[in-house]
């Protein structure tokens, strides 16, 4: 991205843990609700994301609006909350932003995991895990008009890591089938050398024994 808006920001962000809490309310449709519990909890959970991705831009606003998406809504929201694998959550969202940071994350972490699906599985010749990368990139993070990438579909209620692997595996068996139909059929041709073919004339004549009768016989 050539503008600033992915870049981590010089200042943090003017916010408190009752803010984060409000957001979540917010999105939930549950304004005015207030919970001193879930707003330290979703304090800690920003801060243990931001720390494990140091280099990755996402506004906390956005995050814990996509915690309220994803949390079920059976209480007690906290733990409903240590369900979740938030960490992963976090950069999720940033790729689904489009953070260069994240991207690159993702980058390496697509091409560990494809090469180990690929040990377990057999892909066709004429595909290599380079395609099959670059094919699961642009699925995952690229927009196809309305429709937004498939990593903004996760929803942390996996490891990010299994949760690849298994778009992975699908996608390395819908190559392999449309590798099969896209084969061209081609019949096996009877071989007419001359050394084996005798030209009709002369081959020797056939004897004809009695032929069955085809046509009705009057009764």
């Amino acid at each position: 991205c050539a503008t600033s808006c992915y870049k981590v920001p010089l200042v943090p962000e003017a916010r408190t843990s009752d803010d984060l809490a409000r957001w979540f309310f917010v999105k939930r449709g549950e304004s005015g609700r207030m919970a001193p519990d879930l707003a330290s909890e979703l304090e800690v959970i920003v801060e243990r994301a931001q720390s494990a991705f140091p280099g990755v831009f996402l506004p906390a606003r956005v995050y814990i609006e996509r915690l309220a998406e994803v949390v079920p809504a059976d209480p007690p929201l906290t733990q409903a909350l240590n369900k979740i694998h938030t960490t992963d959550l976090f950069l999720t969202c940033a790729c689904a932003r489009g953070d260069e940071a994240a991207l690159e994350i993702l980058h390496v972490e697509l091409g560990r995991d494809i090469e180990r699906v690929a040990k377990r599985s057999t892909l066709p010749a004429s595909i290599s895990t380079q395609d099959v990368q670059q094919i699961m990139y642009k699925k995952l993070v690229v927009d196809e008009g309305p429709r937004p990438g498939v990593i903004a579909g996760y929803r942390g209620a996996g490891a990010l890591q299994n949760w690849l692997c298994a778009v992975i595996v699908r996608t390395t068996i819908d190559l392999a089938r449309h590798a099969t139909q896209a084969l061209p059929f081609a019949p096996q041709a009877k071989s007419l050398s001359p050394a084996t073919h005798t030209p009709p004339s002369q081959q020797p004549a056939q004897v004809r024994g009695p032929q069955p009768c085809t046509h009705p016989v009057p009764l």
